[in-house]
């Protein structure tokens, strides 16, 4: 082991030796008088420490922007967009967010900055959050405990008791979500969509932005396949082999392999009812026990295994996949999407409660909610 916890000075190291002394005695040392030598020395040395630690922390790159630097709003004018007052209908989204049984602070944080005071002219938002069983001793307890209250109270979350809530099980709390979102009939809303808890949206911005940037596609989410979000692309499909009862969270659905697809990142996604109706519309359940990470491509293998390799309906279904590079990304500095915020950042990834409250107090963006 080292270093030792004692330390044996050896026969023939030199302080083992006798010290020689010298009749001489000295005052001074270039100088300086002998009582002044210690505490000068010891100065000397904290100053070339503290020199070299600040050289140290200078040359050092920073993994994020400097806070101020990292909003661009006053880079680009306020976009004719965001003041439309035009006679659309609102947009119709149900909402999924999934967290942690005990992420009681990041649910709080997302009601209090994003979720209150959606204006009902831009969106009708239906919302649930989405956790899994606590674990069962003392913490476990405790957590319970808290949760019921908070249910009781907001009445915004769906418990999945049959699901422990582990990042192995993560994959089948989004297929809980996915039956949720389309529980109702897809004639009745226009997005099913999903985001992280650490995810903040502007849902008034995202409503008024959307038909500007799909202006050139002619969608119509209640009849047409649409994904909307930040992808990535993949080649892994999922074959559904593993029980639901199935206890032990090591099991995983078959993997092969197929034709590259894309797929959306952590930051969100929105699926167009129609596409949802299909999705729901398997005669056999879709592929939902695939280990996190993997929980993104999942989504992503869904709709492309509607028209290859092995189609699950009948009929092929080809999805419009729309990769919002400006809209949706991480916060800047975190993250393989990360980009600065401005107007066009609508769904921003990878904050904390607090960057929340502080981003929708922003001046640039704090009217988009009503008070």
């Amino acid at each position: 082991m080292y270093p030792p916890n004692q330390y044996s000075r050896l026969e023939t190291d030199a302080e083992s030796e006798p010290h020689l002394t010298f009749p001489i005695k000295r005052t001074k040392i270039l100088g300086i008088p002998l009582p002044l030598i210690k505490p000068l020395s010891i100065l000397t040395c904290l100053i070339l420490f503290l020199t070299v630690v600040l050289k140290s922390i200078k040359s050092t790159p920073s993994t994020e922007h400097p806070r101020k630097n990292i909003y661009v709003f006053d880079h680009h004018p306020r976009p004719e967009w965001l003041d439309s007052n035009s006679t659309r209908s609102p947009l119709a989204l149900r909402l999924a967010i999934i967290t942690r049984v005990d992420g009681f602070e990041r649910r709080q944080a997302l009601r209090e900055s994003v979720l209150v005071g959606i204006r009902h002219s831009d969106v009708q938002l239906e919302y649930r959050f989405f956790v899994g069983q606590a674990p069962d001793g003392v913490d476990g307890l405790k957590t319970k405990i808290q949760l019921m209250k908070e249910m009781q109270f907001y009445d915004d979350i769906l418990y999945l008791k049959d699901i422990p809530d582990v990042y192995e099980r993560l994959s089948e709390k989004r297929y809980a979500a996915l039956k949720w979102g389309g529980s109702i009939p897809h004639a009745t809303y226009d997005y099913f969509m999903t985001m992280d808890s650490d995810t903040f949206c502007r849902f008034g911005a995202l409503a008024r932005r959307l038909p500007r940037y799909l202006a050139d596609k002619y969608i119509n989410p209640r009849t047409d396949p649409v994904l909307i979000g930040r992808m990535g692309a993949q080649y892994s499909y999922y074959i559904n082999n593993v029980d639901d009862d199935n206890m032990d969270a090591s099991q995983e659905d078959k993997v092969i392999l197929g034709p590259w697809y894309s797929y959306p990142s952590g930051i969100g996604y929105m699926i167009s009812s129609s596409l949802m109706h299909s999705l729901i519309s398997t005669t056999s359940p879709l592929p939902h026990h695939i280990h996190y990470p993997s929980d993104d491509l999942m989504i992503g293998a869904w709709i492309a295994a509607l028209h290859a390799p092995k189609p699950y309906l009948p009929e092929v279904i080809k999805t419009e996949v729309v990769d919002d590079i400006v809209g949706w990304h991480d916060f800047p500095g975190r993250g393989g999407h990360d980009a600065l915020i401005g107007w066009e950042s609508v769904c921003i990834h990878r904050l904390s409660p607090t960057e929340m409250g502080e981003m929708r107090d922003r001046e640039e963006i704090r009217e988009e909610w009503q008070d």
